[in-house]
């Protein structure tokens, strides 16, 4: 039977003293699921990542170095957006709105609008006439000088612009982090989570390919060769070194070869 989308039990197996050296994330749910898969898999990233060797020879980046500044980017991203949130909530209690002006056209029939550019009053001004347009636009003149005075003195618009910064840094750093060569099957792990968070941050695209991307990550962070205590902390183990494999493979030939001179 297929997995769950929303719902997958982690395997509890129990072996407390068979890796005591190695890393653990403490307090893992015992269930994957929308809420928690992005999150997750942030927590659980960095020490799949760290586990990788290390480049010895110069070349391209990797997706273990540039994983971790593309994360802390988005994070600050989001920050920035929570101070400009609340900055602009301050702004426009203490302003009382952005600079806009109510304009009366009689065409008819009286009828009420709202400006907030001086472009719009001038082509109101056949409308309304010259002494009106005059005063809405000093009206509209004092708005906005009262409101850059307040901008200045809460920091909306310098917030505003550092949000803006880190979110074209991070989207940059985040598009060569897909676009990366993976060396190890974490390195997929690093790239799917980028690619969901960039494309799929609620994770309701219900289109293909984005369940299975979903699926895909839950399953990459959750790996049949990882193990999840009673205590719910996560261990890798590691898998058989190159030189184990070839000595295996060796030692098979080797079987055959003897069975079929016997």
């Amino acid at each position: 039977m297929a997995d769950s989308e929303n719902s997958r039990t982690l395997p509890k197996i129990s072996c407390a003293n068979a890796f005591p050296n190695e890393t653990f994330v403490d307090n893992l749910p015992s269930v994957i699921n929308r809420r928690n898969l992005l999150p997750l898999a942030a927590r659980i990233l960095p020490m799949l990542l760290n586990d990788l060797p290390s480049r010895t020879i110069a070349g391209p980046v990797h997706a273990k170095e540039l994983w971790p500044d593309w994360y802390d980017m988005y994070q600050q991203r989001l920050a920035a957006e929570r101070e400009c949130q609340e900055l602009e909530a301050r702004l426009l209690e203490e302003t009382g709105g952005r600079p806009s002006v109510v304009i009366t056209v009689d065409d008819g029939g009286p009828s009420v609008g709202t400006v907030s550019s001086f472009e719009e009053i001038r082509e109101l001004v056949p409308r309304i006439g010259a002494d009106a347009a005059e005063s809405a636009r000093l009206e509209l003149l004092r708005l906005r000088r009262a409101w850059n005075a307040a901008d200045r003195r809460i920091g909306y618009s310098a917030s505003l612009a550092k949000a803006q910064d880190l979110a074209r840094f991070e989207g940059i750093a985040g598009r060569v982090l897909i676009s990366l060569q993976p060396y190890y099957i974490h390195d997929i792990a690093a790239k799917l989570h980028c690619m969901l968070v960039m494309y799929d941050p609620e994770l309701r695209k219900e289109e293909t390919p984005w369940p299975e991307l979903r699926r895909m990550l839950r399953e990459l962070i959750q790996p049949q060769w990882s193990v999840i205590e009673p205590q719910s902390r996560i261990r890798l183990l590691r898998p058989k070194t190159r030189q184990g494999r070839f000595e295996e493979e060796r030692d098979r030939i080797a079987v055959k070869t003897a069975r079929r001179a016997g």
